[in-house]
């Protein structure tokens, strides 16, 4: 992962680096700063308003006489209430992101939104991930949000809105992974069974809510929609489970192979 400078708000990162000291989260390993404000969307949105105020004018100058007042009740006042609105939203946007990132340390991360830090530690949040393909994109680009448990005991989410998501989303999951697996298949060996949402495991069975299959006999698993995962043990199926829905679907998924032998 690509490391960025630290910020030039000094007093920003400074709470950053206490939250991230008192959670544990150890060394720093990457800055992503909010992407910068999406003009054109913001443009999009004022365009209609744009056109209706472009007719009051129009009116105003070449209609007949007294339609501008009659029309200008109708069309200004939305044409100029949406004005304030976009500039209200774009200096918003400007202030918000100069005060938002993601910190990526060893043990965690600190997601900072409008000045709010906050910490996040691998081996004790829920992570859910919910992967959707990108409007417009003719290559099959994915956009993924993540959605972690705090510290505090709240949710975070972490979207697109932060640079370098093919970085930090993967760089997570692996994280999540590597911090929680072994206890969960320390407790799979004990006996006991690990709970992941509707889904658990045993050392020798995968279920839901409903069913359960032995693990010796799956035979294949697949996602449709990016977010529907169906197991299969023979003609048994267990029913569809909602991946963005699964806690630590990750965790749930290396259990699984390991346990199985293999790739499933």
């Amino acid at each position: 992962m690509t490391s960025q400078p630290l910020s030039t708000n000094a007093t920003l990162a400074a709470r950053i680096h206490a939250v991230a000291e008192r959670a544990g989260l150890g060394a720093q390993r990457s800055i992503h700063r909010a992407a910068p404000p999406s003009l054109w969307r913001i443009a999009k949105f004022a365009l209609p308003f744009i056109a209706l105020g472009a007719l009051a004018i129009y009116l105003y100058l070449y209609g007949p006489e007294g339609s501008f007042w009659v029309m200008g009740l109708f069309l200004m006042t939305p044409w100029l209430a949406c004005g304030a609105v976009v500039v209200t939203l774009g200096y918003r946007r400007l202030t918000y992101g100069s005060k938002s990132r993601l910190d990526l340390f060893d043990h965690g991360v600190v997601h900072c939104l409008r000045g709010q830090p906050r910490a996040v530690r691998y081996d004790a949040t829920r992570l859910f991930e919910r992967t959707q393909p990108r409007r417009h994109s003719t290559t099959g680009e994915k956009v993924v949000t993540l959605t972690l448990t705090g510290s505090d005991g709240d949710e975070i989410e972490v979207t697109e809105m932060y640079e370098g998501q093919r970085a930090w989303a993967p760089a997570i999951r692996a994280a999540v992974l590597v911090s929680q697996l072994p206890t969960a298949l320390a407790t799979i060996e004990s006996g006991r069974r690990v709970e992941f949402g509707d889904l658990w495991l045993t050392a020798t069975e995968v279920g839901d809510r409903k069913k359960r299959v032995p693990i010796a006999e799956l035979t294949a698993t697949s996602v449709i929609l990016d977010d529907i995962l169906f197991i299969e043990a023979g003609r048994r199926k267990l029913n569809g489970s909602v991946i963005s829905k699964t806690p630590n679907y990750v965790v749930f998924r290396a259990l699984l192979n390991h346990l199985h032998g293999g790739p499933i």
